[in-house]
């Protein structure tokens, strides 16, 4: 009896992504005069593990530190400076981890689906943390010319009505969403038109609609910064043996054992 096979090629794969790093490992070389060593990779949310895995080899390649392979939503929230309080529309003292909440509001739209995330911005442990997610796999842009743009309206308000009220608002109060972001390869005029809907599903005065990049340019923009802050501040996201970019959870153990050391110390 024959073994079924998977239809995941992971070599195949693997091949495709290497291809696409070669021109980038080649400019890079020329402009840095060195080869690069890459340490992070920001991935599309849709990707599965086994995606994930096939392109950090791709990237990752013979390295000999550690890396470490993110959704791309880690990254789109760093270039908007929520975790320094701005964007948010609060003042200094309001920003910390008590009440009041400040919440984000973060989609992807792309040809082929909507994604959207509610981020909690924890100003204590310095990271965006993903609360809730859905995404929809018929409200991609290709479907608004496939059913008509009336019809693709209503199906992006409702989808957007049905998060806020099954996902954010039991858990979470209105007014704690300060700001939304769209990011993506979705037409401008998509993009005004989920703006624009997610302004009116809100609803309140204190959210707003952050546009200060074109959404295609949202995760580039995000991993540039983080990119910064990793060269400025090592302690956070590196180790001795190299960068790395803890998920929420790791992060939360680095700054609890952080204050364990820092509360042994004052009591010596």
């Amino acid at each position: 009896m024959q073994q079924a096979r998977s239809s995941f090629n992971h070599f195949l794969v693997k091949s495709i992504f290497e291809s696409n790093i070669i021109p980038i490992n080649t400019s890079l070389t020329e402009q840095l005069d060195h080869t690069p060593e890459f340490a992070t990779l920001f991935t599309p949310s849709i990707f599965d593990w086994k995606t994930i895995l096939a392109a950090g080899e791709a990237v990752f390649k013979d390295a000999q530190y550690m890396t470490r392979a993110a959704p791309s939503r880690q990254a789109a929230c760093y270039g908007f400076g929520f975790l320094q309080c701005r964007n948010l529309g609060r003042s200094l003292s309001e920003c910390n981890d008590h009440d009041p909440e400040s919440l984000v509001l973060l989609f992807e739209y792309e040809k082929e689906y909507l994604y959207v995330w509610l981020v909690w911005v924890s100003f204590e442990l310095e990271v965006h943390s993903a609360e809730h997610e859905k995404i929809c796999k018929d409200c991609g842009e290709e479907f608004r010319e496939a059913i008509g743009e009336a019809a693709y309206q209503e199906r992006i308000n409702k989808f957007v009505q049905d998060f806020l009220v099954q996902h954010v608002l039991p858990e979470h109060k209105r007014e704690h969403i300060r700001a939304i972001i769209i990011a993506g390869e979705a037409s401008a005029a998509a993009v005004k038109e989920l703006g624009d809907a997610a302004l009116e599903v809100v609803g309140t005065e204190e959210v707003k609609l952050l546009t200060d990049f074109e959404p295609s340019e949202v995760v580039a923009h995000g991993a540039a910064v983080f990119s910064r802050l990793t060269q400025e501040h090592p302690e956070h996201f590196g180790t001795t043996t190299g960068n790395i970019i803890p998920d929420d959870k790791e992060w939360a153990e680095m700054q609890a054992r952080i204050e364990r050391e820092n509360e042994g110390h004052s009591e010596l």
